[in-house]
């Protein structure tokens, strides 16, 4: 009978043995498998770093160029103001020019008249 039983003892032994050896392999198999998560981990949080540095870096840039789109609308603004203001003052002296060449007209049309009258008065005397 014992060796009966000595048989039946290696047979476990053996199972044992085969089972330990399993469990030894899934747990390499696990352990590799963790230190890949952990090194994909570590690469995702170290890009996740550079795009939120990358992402400060462009809301900086954006705020610099409102700030500058600011200063050029004000400058648009105010040269827009200057533009209007120096067009009523050419329509003002245009409205002046006119007036005076009007004037000058009259003034010249009455001093021809004069001529005339006074040559008609020459004319008239010497009969």
């Amino acid at each position: 009978g014992s060796q009966g039983q000595r048989k039946v003892l290696e047979a476990q032994l053996t199972e044992s043995q085969e089972k330990i050896q399993n469990a030894r392999l899934e747990l390499k198999m696990a352990k590799f498998q963790q230190e890949n998560v952990v090194a994909k981990s570590t690469e995702l949080q170290a890009s996740r770093k550079e795009l939120q540095h990358e992402l400060s870096e462009l809301q900086a840039e954006l705020n610099r160029q409102a700030t500058a789109n600011r200063a050029l609308s004000k400058r648009l603004f105010d040269e827009e103001h200057k533009v209007s203001q120096l067009a009523q003052v050419v329509a003002q002296n245009q409205n002046v020019s006119s007036l005076s060449k009007l004037e000058n007209d009259v003034l010249a049309e009455q001093v021809k008249n004069l001529h005339d009258a006074a040559n008609t008065l020459t004319d008239t005397s010497s009969l």
